[in-house]
């Protein structure tokens, strides 16, 4: 699977700030919980955008 030159430039705006994806992150769980984070996304439970998994 190829990333395109769309992906990059989103990259590349984040990391330079100018793209603030903060508000689309809808929770951050531990890495211990990974199976309840597929099962949220899986099953559409609590509107998941996005779901950061921490360690």
């Amino acid at each position: 699977m190829t990333i395109g030159a769309p992906v990059y430039e989103l990259i590349r705006l984040a990391g330079s700030g100018r793209l603030d994806l903060a508000p689309s992150i809808t929770d951050h769980i531990s890495l211990a919980d990974a199976p309840e984070v597929i099962h949220r996304l899986e099953n559409k439970i609590g509107d998941p955008i996005r779901l950061i998994l921490v360690p």
